[in-house]
C-alpha cells in the first residue's frame, strides 16, 4: 500500500476508554455516572475524586484526631 502501513489488531494500539473503565478506575461501580450522553459522562468522572483514595484519607483523619 503506497504512503504507509496497515496494522490491524494491534495489541500495543492506543484506544478509547470506555465511560465505564473510568468509573471502575475512579472507584464507582460501572453504570454509576449512566444520567446523560457518553460526553457528560466523562466529565461528571473527570470533575469526580477517586473514591478509595478519599476513604483513606477519612480514615487515616479520623485516627489522628481520635489520638489527640
Amino acid at each position: 500500500m503506497p504512503g504507509g502501513i496497515i496494522v490491524e489488531n494491534n495489541p500495543l494500539r492506543a484506544g478509547r476508554f470506555t465511560s465505564g473503565e473510568f468509573e471502575k478506575w475512579q472507584g464507582f461501580p460501572v453504570g454509576y455516572t449512566e444520567l446523560g450522553n457518553t460526553l457528560h459522562r466523562y466529565h461528571l468522572l473527570g470533575n469526580s475524586m477517586i473514591v478509595p483514595v478519599i476513604k483513606w484519607i477519612g480514615r487515616e483523619f479520623t485516627a489522628r484526631c481520635d489520638k489527640q
